[in-house]
């Protein structure tokens, strides 16, 4: 007994001495970084949820590629191109999530900050590689705290995970660049690749990746790490290719009606106005991120409540704390700027990689009309423009009066910091899933076996066109089995029954317009019930 508790003891300082080894105080506070950020996109997640219409769509679409076994070869569709669609790559990713909690809206949601909290931890490796372990710890927790990527972290839907993927992309690229690992090449182009899969905005960034392809054949000349990145968007874009081939090249079609379109060609119309735009949007978007203005105009979930950048101007800063907040965020913003000209001058080579990756991210606003041009297309940009906040730091943590230099590097943090804990006005704006459920249980519970039915909805928000009521045929297919046709004209034709889920105030429900309804020529109204919940539900006949 007396060796074997020895032995015990013996190994403790061996135990103890790794647990020094790994939680340093530099991985201690990168934790806690990590932490804080996973409470903020987690906390009440479910609560805070808006379940829309591209949410539904996406979700039946996977519900049935999990239940029915009907695989897609596209994605979410583009709303400034119809008929243009992306890879299905997003659908596929949520499958684990959406069938490991049962179709609850909690799984991609998830799914959503379970990237959104990695993004915090690839932030600190990319800016790490830059600076040193101050700065990055103190702009990672800034990152961490920011209200926007907390917003879009919270939130499942397609464009909102483009940070994980883009800030992969830049890391893998600088690691090959400056660190010679030749395999992270492969990284860099994938990550890239499922980013565009995601949202056409992370096109701005393929000038880059060429030129790391370029340097790669310039250097070790045509190999198998060129051949193997040359796969990873092949492989991405495959599926479209074989839906195009297959129906007769519609995405092809659409794709070329929107490059020659006078209204919405991204280079051949309104270029000019487009300029200016993004001269304007050099000092107005870094303002926007940090200083924690205009959120009810750009940090909205509710999609038809987003408001187009260009109509987001300074002189909306109406209140005092506004204005104080503008003149500290575009001082601490020229800063930023002084720094990187000295970090320029002693890391020309790494100072032009994040140049370049600045410039890219502006360059977005070229591609798309600016009357559809919105704050979260910048979302490939956020991650660089807190690169640009930590010059500010490794600047006056760096400087000879470093005592000064870190106090006023310090104040700048903490004001930041404020800015992001208080932000300037959310709109509480919710539709749980718990929302929808009372009147879907209306509509099961009436629901008769073997007879047809559609569903139809007048949606509380009048800017909503479609009225196939989406977000109750999600929860009528998954939660209450009802075996639902699909959303087209010929489906509303053969229904027997039409329910109509009423979320606003309709005083004849017979004179709602809109294909669902004339498609199914309702006559009469047999019963109608009202939600715990608000909703009106209508039972019509032919």
């Amino acid at each position: 007994m007396g060796k074997s508790r020895s032995s015990n003891l013996e190994g403790l300082p061996f135990f103890s001495r790794m647990i020094k080894k790994f939680l340093t105080p530099e991985r201690l506070c990168l934790i806690a970084i990590i932490l804080v950020g996973a409470f903020f996109r987690l906390w009440q997640i479910e609560s805070g949820q808006y379940f829309t219409y591209d949410q539904a769509r996406d979700y039946l679409i996977i519900k049935k590629m999990v239940v029915d076994g009907k695989l897609t070869l596209v994605g979410p569709t583009v709303s400034i191109a119809p008929g243009f669609f992306l890879p299905p790559f997003y659908y596929y990713s949520l499958i684990p999530f959406l069938w490991l909690f049962k179709f609850h809206l909690f799984g991609p949601d998830f799914y959503t900050a379970l990237l959104g909290i990695a993004s915090i931890y690839l932030f600190y490796l990319l800016a790490k590689d830059f600076f040193g372990q101050i700065p990055t710890l103190v702009s990672s927790f800034a990152f961490a705290l920011n209200p926007y990527l907390i917003q879009t972290n919270r939130h499942a839907w397609n464009p909102n995970t483009l940070v994980f993927f883009i800030l992969f992309f830049a890391l893998a690229g600088e690691r090959y660049l400056f660190s010679r690992k030749k395999t992270y090449l492969f990284w860099a182009i994938f990550s890239l690749s499922w980013a565009i899969g995601l949202h056409l905005t992370a096109i701005a960034f393929v000038p880059l990746a060429v030129y790391l392809l370029y340097h790669e054949i310039k250097v070790f000349g045509l190999n198998k790490r060129v051949l193997l990145s040359f796969l990873a968007p092949l492989l991405i874009v495959f599926p479209l290719v074989a839906f195009d081939f297959r129906h007769r090249f519609p995405i092809s079609k659409a794709a070329l009606s929107y490059l020659t379109s006078q209204k919405q060609g991204p280079f051949f119309s309104s270029l000019l106005i487009r300029l200016t735009h993004l001269f304007f949007d050099l000092v107005k978007v870094p303002v926007t991120l940090f200083s924690g203005l205009f959120q009810v105009q750009n940090l909205t979930i509710r999609p038809s409540n987003i408001t187009a950048f260009s109509r987001v101007s300074f002189g909306l800063t109406a209140t005092s704390f506004d204005k104080l907040k503008l003149f500290f965020t575009i001082l601490i913003i020229a800063f930023s700027v002084f720094a990187f000209s000295n970090y320029f001058k002693r890391f020309p080579l790494k100072a032009k990689y994040i140049a370049a990756l600045w410039l890219m991210g502006f360059l977005v606003r070229l591609f798309f009309p600016v009357s559809s041009f919105y704050f979260y297309y910048y979302l490939i940009l956020f991650p660089f423009l807190f690169l640009l906040f930590t010059f500010f730091i490794f600047n006056f943590y760096k400087a000879r009066n470093s005592g000064k230099g870190k106090i006023f590097s310090i104040s700048a943090v903490m004001i930041i910091s404020v800015f992001s804990l208080l932000p300037g006005g959310i709109k509480s704006e919710t539709r749980p899933e718990s929302y929808f459920l009372p009147a879907c249980k209306i509509i099961a519970d009436d629901y008769l076996e073997g007879k047809e039915i559609a569903i139809v909805s007048n949606p509380a928000d009048s800017s909503r066109w479609e009225k196939n009521g989406l977000e109750y045929r999600y929860f009528l297919e998954t939660k209450f089995n009802l075996p639902l046709k699909d959303w087209e004209i010929k489906d509303y034709q053969r229904a027997s029954i039409l329910y109509l889920v009423d979320e606003g105030r309709l005083k004849d429900p017979l004179s709602l317009r809109g294909m669902e309804m004339e498609s199914f020529e309702p006559k009469r109204v047999e019963k109608v019930w009202q939600a715990e919940t608000g909703q009106k539900i209508y039972k019509l006949l032919k």
